[in-house]
């Protein structure tokens, strides 16, 4: 992955410095919590809005996308019952 000038990214209201052009889903976990939880039982759900770029969208395993500064990711991990 290209590196590029770390920009500020703000994930579950704490600002983060990112320096890759692209984020994926299990990057912004590990942002958010420090680690990714393998239990087959945990379920994440990532949120994201990229500041000035109207764009906005949910993201799902696999996912890879463009970090732009300013862009805001929420993360929360829910246990399937």
């Amino acid at each position: 992955m290209k590196k590029d000038k770390p920009k500020t990214i703000i994930v579950n209201g704490r600002q983060k410095d990112y320096s890759d052009k692209e984020i994926d889903f299990n990057q912004v976990i590990m942002l958010a919590f420090g680690t990714v939880d393998n239990n087959p039982n945990a379920v994440y759900t990532i949120t994201y809005s990229k500041n000035g770029k109207k764009e906005s969208g949910v993201m799902v395993e696999g996912d890879k996308i463009k970090v732009h500064k300013g862009a805001i990711f929420n993360v929360t991990r829910t246990d399937k019952s």
